[in-house]
């Protein structure tokens, strides 16, 4: 079983960097922000993988986060970004290169006000299923 955290990172960075209303929401999809990027943004967050093959099957398991990170005073701004990605993601057949994707779900979503007091982060936490192509 090869590893596909790459190749599902480039899908899911192409999915969502490519919608107009997604686009029309935030100032951008990142993966590592530059430095005075205006807010809102999405950041495509770390991946956990886990085997979850048998002897017949090669497959994994990637969880993910994706992050919203939003000025807006309240957590509007924040619930319209995550209801949008979430439109675009929940089990959405994406084209995982090299890959099968089998199943892409949205396990939670969250909001929380940081530290900061201004800055509104939301967390949404997704699963795919992959196996090999």
């Amino acid at each position: 079983m090869a590893l596909h955290g790459f190749e599902l990172q480039e899908a899911l960075y192409s999915r969502l960097n490519g919608d107009s209303a997604l686009g029309a929401l935030i100032t951008g999809v990142f993966d590592a922000v530059p430095d005075d990027t205006a807010l809102p943004i999405v950041i495509i967050g770390p991946t956990t993988t886990s085997d979850d093959g048998s002897k017949t099957l090669d497959a994994r398991d990637y969880i993910f986060n994706v992050d919203i990170f939003s000025d807006y005073r309240g957590m509007k701004e924040t619930k319209n970004i995550q209801a949008r990605i979430y439109t675009l993601l929940h089990e959405h057949n994406l084209s995982v290169s090299g890959a099968n994707l089998i199943d892409l779900r949205c396990e939670f979503s969250s909001e929380v006000l940081e530290n900061d007091g201004v800055t509104r982060h939301g967390v949404m936490r997704f699963r795919a299923f992959i196996t090999d192509s």
